[in-house]
């Protein structure tokens, strides 16, 4: 099986809805006016309701009711914004649910805004860093795209075999997705991506997540990879292959992440699952 006949037979994964378009466009340039990212919500009245609740959500204790675009920006800024109407517009394709993985459309939703989330504490925790937040952001909030295509060919005799294999091999999940179907759920999620026209940090953050690229120098896919290790640690672990992420413990060197500051990471991680759940519940 290879990516392309996944994606064939998705339904309306592979058409971006047009505030998504735009949106992932603004990722390829270096400065995006406030008023571009308020005038895509504009034109989208659902998106804009979804918004503003939840900018009144718990999850964001404003001391008062946010009642226009203009005073989201001001309240909450605009990289916050941005990183909301990106995760309010993926919401319906994450929200599925995935039997393949035993996974209800909650859970992967609140492990990709988690995942997200985390990418900016671990860019903040680096010493150095030229990631540009808003890309991570994106590439964390995405980064298992392709478990929602290749959910199509989880049929119980394929789910059998490759919980076969992770349970007596001892092999991660993307290895035993290999074994079985010849591809793996990062792969998958990148080619999506590839006809998506995202930029190729992104594409490299997907396809390289449970096997990031540190030599010469760390990409994204680093940052992505302690991101979704961290999610997994604070407890947002969806569906039944959750046990089998295998963390590389070079990563985080890699970073310049020292031991006590993946510890810091580690609780951090489980403020922003709190936060993450009312995000979630207001959606």
């Amino acid at each position: 099986m290879n990516p392309r006949s996944l994606i064939e037979r998705a339904e309306k994964l592979t058409a971006p809805s047009p505030a998504v378009v735009k949106l992932l466009d603004f990722l390829n340039r270096s400065e995006v006016d406030n008023d571009e990212i308020l005038a895509v919500v504009r034109k989208d009245p659902v998106l804009c309701c979804k918004l503003l609740a939840t900018c009144n959500s718990p999850a964001y204790g404003l001391s008062s009711q946010v009642g226009s675009l203009d005073q989201a920006v001001l309240y909450l800024g605009s990289q916050v914004i941005y990183r909301l109407v990106l995760a309010l517009s993926f919401g319906p394709s994450l929200t599925r649910k995935l039997g393949g993985y035993a996974i209800d459309g909650q859970d992967l939703w609140k492990h990709s805004l988690l995942a997200g989330t985390l990418t900016s504490k671990v860019i903040e925790a680096m010493p150095r860093s030229n990631f540009e937040p808003s890309v991570a952001y994106t590439a964390g909030l995405i980064h298992d795209i392709g478990k929602i295509l290749m959910n199509q060919a989880l049929d119980n005799k394929t789910k059998e075999a490759i919980q076969k294999i992770i349970e007596g091999q001892g092999l991660s999940l993307l290895e035993a997705e290999r074994a079985v179907l010849k591809t793996d759920h990062a792969e998958v999620g990148a080619h999506l991506l590839q006809l998506w026209k995202l930029p190729e940090i992104v594409i490299e953050a997907v396809a390289n997540h449970h096997a990031p690229v540190i030599h010469p120098h760390p990409k994204l896919s680093s940052v992505i990879h302690v991101a979704n290790v961290l999610a997994h640690g604070a407890g947002s672990t969806p569906g039944w292959s959750s046990f089998a992420v295998r963390a590389h413990e070079e990563v985080p060197e890699a970073l310049g992440l020292n031991e006590t500051a993946m510890q810091c990471l580690a609780l951090e991680s489980f403020d922003a699952l709190a936060q993450v759940e009312q995000m979630a519940a207001s959606k």
